[in-house]
């Protein structure tokens, strides 16, 4: 092999050069966007998580604030029904 590498013309040698880096660059450019497509997907994944979680949270917010004011009038009843009987 080292005899034909040396029997070979030079434009020869820079041409079988040329192609061993263009083809190391291609798989170098093909494993670059297999990782930003999973990067992509993975964070296409996170934001609707992060979606369905807001709207979660937002529901029970609102659950919780209409828990609050359900106790308000509990306990605003409650003072009524106080400041009655010691009125008597």
């Amino acid at each position: 092999m080292e005899d034909d590498h040396a029997n070979k013309p030079a434009i020869d040698r820079r041409l079988d050069r040329l192609t061993e880096r263009h083809e190391a660059l291609t798989q170098s450019i093909e494993f670059m966007h297999r990782g930003w497509e999973e990067r992509w997907t993975a964070s296409a994944d996170a934001l609707k998580q992060d979606g369905e979680n807001i709207r979660t949270l937002a529901r029970n917010s609102k659950i919780l604030h209409e828990s609050i004011q359900s106790l308000e009038a509990i306990a605003t009843a409650h003072q009524q029904r106080i400041e009655h009987l010691e009125g008597q």
